[in-house]
């Protein structure tokens, strides 16, 4: 039995594509991502599809779109960072992924929600909001919440 939902897959396979974004699959990477792959909670045929989007690659924007949950697409956010950041460089296509999926995330914060932070956790602008639910994904997956 799998506990990882449509959406919360998804993100997995987009960390494939992100993976492939420079063109290929640094051993580092594909450690990674295998170890991931193995001990995570997917059904056999999660990881069958898995393992054959990490030999053939994936089409990014398709499996993206079926991202549902916004605290999914954050995680992903997370993930492109720690994944371009694997193979000691981040090269242009990483740097651009980043780019996207951080403004994608950030557009997606309703403007309102800045009226309900107090202005003294200096929370002013949608970036401020992005990197204290970052550091509340780090927590929460440090202490095993997530």
């Amino acid at each position: 039995m799998s506990v990882y939902d449509e959406s919360k897959f998804n993100v997995w396979r987009a960390c494939i594509g992100v993976i492939w974004s420079d063109g290929k699959v640094d051993p580092q990477e594909r450690s990674w991502i295998e170890d991931r792959i193995n001990k995570l909670l997917f059904t056999p045929e999660q990881k069958e599809i898995l393992k054959s989007d990490l030999e053939t690659n994936i089409d990014f924007k398709v499996v993206v779109d079926k991202i549902s949950r916004p605290a999914d697409r954050a995680f992903l956010v997370h993930q492109i960072r720690v994944i371009s950041h694997m193979d000691g460089h981040q090269s242009p296509e990483e740097q651009k992924l980043l780019k996207t999926w951080s403004d994608y995330v950030l557009n997606k914060v309703d403007a309102s929600a800045l009226e309900q932070f107090a202005p003294e956790q200096g929370i002013k602008t949608k970036k401020d909001i992005f990197d204290l639910l970052e550091k509340e994904l780090f927590w929460r997956l440090a202490f095993g919440v997530l």
